[in-house]
C-alpha cells in the first residue's frame, strides 16, 4: 500500500490574496470570497518542456488493413483466418520447433461474416505460440505488463515491477530493442517513445516465480506449472506512447469519467511488446491514431496555471487533502469526438492530465474489521482554458 501524501503539504497554498483564473473549474460552483494562490510543488510536472501554443490536428484510428500486417509480420504463409465478433485472427503455418504465430485485427465485428476488414480501429496484436501456449503468458504471471510506465498501480509481491531495472540484457541493448519496435511502427507513418520498458533478468524472474507458486500453494490452486527461469528467456518489456509535435497521446483507459449525457466513449493509445534474443514476440497495439491536418492553432496554460485550475477544482468539489493527493501532471493531446462515435471523426486537443490518488478506510458490515483502499483517478483540463473534461466528445 502506498504511503499517504497530504495534499495541503504537497499544494502548499498560501493565502495571498490573490484571483484564480476566471476560467478554471465549474462554473456554476463559484468559490466564493477566498483567494488563493497556489505554489507549484516541484517534480510534480513530467512535461519537461511547456510550449505557450500547440496546434489542434484532425483525426482518425488507423485503419490497420491498409498495412498489410500478415504480410509484415508473420514469418510463415498464412495457414488459417478465423473471424470472431470483434476481431480476426491470422494464423501463420507451424514452423519445426513447434511453433506458430497469430495476428489478431480488431474491427468491432465488422467483418463478421463478410470479407475483406474494412474498419479503422488502430488497434491490432501479435503473438507467437510454443506449442499450445502463448509464449507471453508465463511473463504476465511473474511482471505487471500491463503497468509499465504506471508505478502507482498496485501490484502483488510476485509481479512487482518495481523488482525490475533498466538494465541492459547481455543479448542486446535496451535502447536498440526499443528502436525496432520504434522503427517498425515509423514505417507506418506511427510516431512512438518509450514509455516505461524493463528487464525482465533471469534471477528476478525465478524471485517471482517462487512467490507466483506459494501464493497459488496457499489458496489450493491445481493451475499451477513449474517453472524454473533460464537465462535464455530474459527479455525486455516495453511500453510507448504515441506522440504528436513531442507531445504524447492520453495513454490511460478512463482519463476522461461517463459523462452526464452517458456518453463513455473515449480513445487512449498505446504499444506494449515483449522482445528477447528471438526478437519480439507479443505485440499489443491500442487505438492507434492517423493524424490529419491542422485545424487551428490552441494556447496552452503554463504549469503554474494548470495546476491551480487543479486546486480550485479540488476546492470546489471539497476533495478532502487527507483523503486526496496529485502523484503527477502533464501535458498530453486528447482525442475528442467531433461528431458521434459512428463517424469518429476526432480532433487532438492539447491538454493538461493529473493523476490523483485517494486513500480512504472501508469497514466490513459483518465481521467489523476496516481496510486501507488505495484508488487512482484521472482530472483533465483544456489546455487552452482551464476547463474540466467530463466527456470525450466536443460542445458537450
Amino acid at each position: 500500500m502506498k504511503k499517504r501524501r497530504s495534499l495541503w503539504a504537497l499544494w502548499g497554498l498560501c493565502l495571498l490574496g490573490t484571483c484564480f483564473l476566471s476560467s478554471c473549474g465549474d462554473p456554476d460552483q463559484p468559490i466564493g470570497d477566498m483567494k488563493w494562490e497556489v505554489i507549484l510543488p516541484e517534480g510534480l510536472i513530467v512535461t519537461p518542456e511547456v510550449p505557450a501554443a500547440a496546434s489542434v490536428y484532425s483525426a482518425r484510428r488507423l485503419c490497420i488493413q491498409d498495412l498489410d500486417l500478415p504480410g509484415e509480420l508473420l514469418h510463415g504463409e498464412t495457414e488459417d483466418e478465423q473471424v470472431w465478433a470483434t476481431s480476426v485472427e491470422f494464423w501463420s503455418t507451424w514452423e519445426e520447433s513447434n511453433s506458430r504465430e497469430v495476428l489478431v485485427v480488431y474491427d468491432n465485428g465488422m467483418a463478421f461474416g463478410s470479407r475483406p476488414v474494412t474498419a479503422s480501429t488502430g488497434s491490432f496484436s501479435y503473438s507467437l505460440w510454443d506449442g499450445e501456449k502463448a509464449k507471453a503468458v508465463p511473463y504476465e504471471d511473474v511482471c505487471s505488463i500491463g503497468a509499465l510506465g504506471q508505478d502507482w498501480k498496485e501490484q502483488e509481491p510476485w509481479n512487482q515491477n518495481g523488482d525490475f531495472t533498466q538494465t541492459d540484457l547481455d543479448f542486446l541493448p535496451l535502447q536498440e530493442a526499443q528502436q525496432s519496435v520504434i522503427s517498425r511502427f515509423a514505417g507506418w507513418d506511427v510516431t512512438l517513445i518509450p514509455h516505461g520498458s524493463l528487464a525482465l533478468d533471469v534471477d528476478t524472474l525465478n524471485e517471482h516465480q517462487t512467490l507466483f507458486r506459494q501464493e497459488l500453494l496457499a489458496i489450493n490452486s491445481a493451475e499451477y506449472e513449474e517453472k524454473v527461469w533460464q537465462k535464455e528467456e530474459e527479455a525486455y518489456a516495453l511500453r510507448f506512447r504515441q506522440v504528436v509535435d513531442g507531445i504524447p497521446v492520453v495513454d490511460q483507459r478512463d482519463w476522461v469519467p461517463l459523462s452526464t449525457s452517458g456518453r463513455s466513449t473515449a480513445y487512449h493509445t498505446k504499444v506494449t511488446a515483449l522482445a528477447d534474443r528471438q526478437g519480439v514476440f507479443w505485440l499489443d497495439a491500442v487505438s492507434l491514431l492517423q493524424v490529419g491536418e491542422e485545424v487551428t492553432e490552441s494556447s496552452v496554460l503554463s504549469a503554474q496555471e494548470a495546476y491551480s485550475c487543479l486546486v480550485q477544482y479540488c476546492e470546489q468539489n471539497r476533495m478532502s487533502t487527507d483523503r486526496w493527493s496529485v502523484l503527477q501532471g502533464e501535458l498530453m493531446y486528447a482525442p475528442l469526438f467531433c461528431g458521434d462515435e459512428v463517424t469518429e471523426e476526432l480532433e487532438l486537443v492539447p491538454v493538461w492530465l493529473f493523476t490523483m490518488q485517494e486513500n480512504y478506510v472501508i469497514t466490513d458490515e459483518t465481521t467489523g474489521e476496516t481496510r486501507e483502499v488505495t484508488d487512482i483517478s484521472y482530472l483533465t483540463f483544456r489546455a487552452s482554458s482551464g476547463e474540466i473534461l467530463t466527456t470525450a466528445f466536443q460542445g458537450v
